[in-house]
């Protein structure tokens, strides 16, 4: 199981992504969905990449 409570994403002073949270089971198949431009790939990104520094 995966579970992110209240995660937050900032570019400078920017915050783009505020409060997320979600749940993901074992075994469990799921998806990001939105518009273009809503921040799809900095959300997915936040598990694939090193933190900044």
């Amino acid at each position: 199981m995966l579970q992110v409570d209240n995660i937050t994403k900032s570019f400078g002073q920017k915050a783009v992504l505020r409060g997320a949270s979600f749940q993901l089971e074992t075994g469990s198949m799921s998806g990001i969905v939105g518009e273009n431009g809503s921040r799809n790939s900095t959300f997915a990104l936040l598990f694939f990449t090193t933190p900044d520094c």
